[in-house]
């Protein structure tokens, strides 16, 4: 039987799921191309969030219509769902994204909970027990830090952060140090943010972390921090109402 097909399309990157079939792609403005060849068979529906520009929406709403005929549904943020009240004072201007995860991480725990989503840019977002999100903050990913580095100063290209060794502390070249500059600056954001939940939250806080970057900092980070891959697609399930 045809499953509906979740997608969530970044800034830089897209993702899919429909039922055990997931997947991830860099979409450089071109995501309906991606996905149509990517996922096998015909959908039953497509759910869709997106925070990319104006025209890699087009260019995707254009694509899965021409290719299997379905008109995607398109999510946005609300001011309730599923037991979270959203902080914002336009819940519409809330990210999508930011909304989606926040709503799957509360159905998953039913607690205070911390979500921190690393992406092209790190997100994180906070709803206490009662499920009133408190707001959140918004930073650089690695990425950003990175080109933001080069592009202002003269040190020229700088590795990726997964290039440099976990063990490292301290960079033996210019390369190494602003690389792990940038991450322990991510590090240390995640770290001040669920300090700062805790007290929001009344002492106790889960600390989740998703996004495709998530791997890569969360061996500089408490044991405390769960990892949690997919958890915008499964709130976006949740919000179109497909379930996990």
């Amino acid at each position: 039987m045809p499953e509906r097909l979740i997608v969530d399309i970044g800034s830089t990157h897209v993702a899919w799921r429909r039922g055990a079939e997931t997947g991830r792609a860099a979409h450089r403005g071109h995501p309906g191309s991606i996905i149509t060849k990517q996922v096998n068979g015909q959908p039953s529906g497509i759910v869709v969030g997106c925070v990319a520009a104006p025209l890699a929406l087009r260019e995707f709403v254009d694509a899965v219509e021409a290719h299997w005929g379905l008109r995607p549904e398109m999510l946005m943020a609300t001011a309730y769902a599923h037991g979270v009240r959203n902080g914002y004072h336009r819940p519409e201007s809330l990210g999508v994204d930011r909304w989606a995860a926040l709503v799957a991480a509360f159905v998953r725990h039913g607690g205070p909970v911390l979500v921190a989503d690393c992406g092209t840019a790190l997100t994180v977002d906070c709803v206490d027990a009662d499920g009133l999100h408190q707001g959140g903050w918004i930073a650089p990913g690695l990425g950003l830090m990175r080109e933001a580095l080069a592009r202002g100063t003269r040190l020229g290209n700088v590795p990726a952060a997964e290039s440099v060794g976990a063990e490292r502390v301290f960079g033996s070249d210019t390369g190494e140090a602003v690389a792990l500059g940038c991450l322990e600056a991510l590090a240390g954001t995640l770290e001040r943010a669920g300090s700062e939940a805790a007290g929001a939250c009344g002492g106790t806080c889960r600390l989740l972390l998703t996004g495709g970057g998530a791997g890569v900092v969360r061996g500089r980070l408490s044991k405390d921090w769960q990892m949690v891959p997919g958890l915008v697609l499964e709130g976006l399930a949740l919000l179109g109402g497909a379930g996990r």
